[in-house]
């Protein structure tokens, strides 16, 4: 019965996704489908298979106050813990709730936080139950998908990313990192990426192991595979020694630090010295870190 009225919901909200699409053709808005709006009826097979928290979508600058106001005229009301001003620079809007359809909907007009660039040219367009509207082309969506995962640290959640990552991979196959706009470091950062969630599937590469340079780097994504595989995939409960905190910063330290003997050197000084703590070298504040550390449990 769960599951029925899981399936219910999901083809409600579908149906009213796709009145939201062709009102937006109808205004000459055009919108892409992001995350899982768009891989929902492309690899997953049917309404309720992919679980989403919300629906994104994007759109240009100039599209973005038309098509909110469509939103709005279909009962939509923006609601957020974030002050306005939270929103000045970021790469969505504030979120659409709808109060009977139980929705929320994300208006994106950057796929990166520091990307400005809609990449227009890396979208291709698709029947949504007979609406043309636009998605990310397959490379395009493995690429977004797998950086969406990697930072920050996903935790237990990051499982639906790697579902979605599995079944697009298994269609598709690797992307070609030349053909997108990603400086020298940030392609290395994106094959790192990629390569850890790849090794949570079930076929992975091995690399050759001669260099020594290569070796160090396989060590930090051997790192990298064991966070992924106790605390996303296997969901392992945090602890005092391995709190969510500490684990985000091994993860951070490890994905986006450019050098993998730096990156491995960080994992136990940022232990030592949280990055994010202002008074991370006071005295104080590392013996009250370390008697919360050692303290013995009641």
């Amino acid at each position: 019965m769960a599951a029925r009225a899981v399936a219910l919901q999901a083809r409600a909200v579908r149906k009213h996704l796709g009145e939201l699409l062709a009102a937006a053709g109808n205004a000459g808005v055009s919108v892409c489908l992001l995350k899982g709006a768009a891989l929902e009826p492309w690899v997953y097979p049917g309404p309720g298979y992919r679980p989403m928290g919300d629906i994104d979508l994007l759109v240009t600058n100039q599209e973005q106050k038309p098509f909110e106001g469509i939103l709005r005229s279909m009962n939509y009301v923006q609601r957020s813990g974030c002050p306005p001003s939270y929103y000045t620079d970021h790469h969505h809007s504030m979120p659409f709730w709808h109060p009977r359809y139980g929705v929320w909907i994300e208006v994106h007009t950057r796929l990166y936080p520091d990307v400005a660039n809609v990449f227009r040219e890396q979208q291709e367009t698709f029947d949504y139950d007979g609406v043309i509207t636009g998605r990310l082309k397959a490379p395009a969506q493995i690429l977004y998908t797998v950086s969406h995962w990697a930072d920050p640290f996903p935790g237990p959640g990051g499982l639906i990313a790697l579902i979605d990552l599995g079944l697009l991979l298994r269609r598709y196959g690797p992307p070609d990192l030349q053909h997108y706009l990603f400086k020298p470091d940030q392609q290395k950062w994106v094959r790192r990426a990629l390569k850890t969630a790849c090794a949570m599937l079930p076929r992975k590469t091995e690399v050759s192991r001669a260099d020594p340079g290569i070796r160090i780097e396989e060590a930090r994504c051997h790192l990298l595979h064991v966070l992924a595989s106790n605390y996303i995939v296997d969901g392992n409960a945090y602890t005092r020694w391995s709190s969510s905190a500490i684990i985000a910063n091994h993860w951070n330290a490890l994905m986006n630090t450019t050098s993998p003997a730096i990156a491995l050197a960080r994992v136990p000084w940022w232990f030592l010295f949280p990055p994010r703590s202002v008074n991370r070298f006071h005295p104080g504040f590392i013996l009250q870190r370390a008697s919360r550390l050692w303290r013995p449990d009641l």
